[in-house]
């Protein structure tokens, strides 16, 4: 499926209200640490078309997510159809000497899997890569979803954020504790939902400008 993405400036209305003459760029620079926040945390943005095409003697690859977006965690690496175990990095060094059909794997920064053992064959190989992503830490735009779905969660974490900071006319720390805990109590009903199946399918990234 196609999906559309939408600004962060069409969240406004929601917050706004709640934090009378804040400036706009700091509501942005909120919901923006709030969608990332309610992605890592939920899981519920995931992609499962990711390709790696393996090199004989070559253990690290590249993870490439679609543009605007980051990786926020592995779901889920295939081999031939069949799922590569996760291991530890001192578990990984241990396998290290081994070539042959890659069983395992790792995660590292900056968006690096390394596979062990090393793949072996001079043909090409297609390890099949599902991540969980979130956007990018500078992101002005978001899915528009995230918008559609989970914008009482998002607006909520953004509130708080907000009338967290001192000394402000909009500051109200029990207000703030009281839209975190709302963000929280959301959150944790759809990361439920989406470790039951309630999952996203593969996505293709189209751009919507905010007019």
């Amino acid at each position: 499926m196609t999906i559309i993405f939408v600004s962060l400036r069409e969240f406004l209305p929601q917050v706004q209200h709640a934090v009378h003459k804040c400036p706009i760029i700091s509501m942005i620079n909120a919901l923006r640490e709030a969608a990332i926040e309610f992605c890592k945390e939920t899981k519920v943005w995931k992609q499962s078309d990711i390709l790696i095409a393996t090199v004989a003697g070559t253990a690290a690859y590249e993870i490439v997510p679609p543009e605007k977006t980051d990786v926020s965690s592995i779901v889920m690496v295939k081999h031939d159809g069949q799922k590569l175990n996760p291991l530890s990095a001192d578990m990984m060094d241990r396998q290290a000497s081994a070539s042959g059909t890659p069983r395992y794997f790792t995660f590292e920064e900056p968006l690096t899997l390394n596979f062990a053992p090393t793949p072996d064959t001079s043909a090409v190989d297609i390890i099949s890569v599902k991540v969980a992503l979130q956007p990018v830490y500078n992101a002005t735009e978001v899915p528009a979803f995230l918008l559609a779905r989970y914008k009482g969660a998002i607006v909520a974490k953004a509130k708080s954020i907000l009338m967290m900071i001192p000394d402000k006319a909009w500051t109200d720390y029990q207000l703030a504790a009281a839209n975190n805990a709302q963000f929280k109590q959301e959150m944790y009903a759809i990361k439920i939902s989406v470790e039951k199946g309630g999952t996203t399918k593969s996505l293709r990234v189209k751009h919507r400008k905010f007019i």
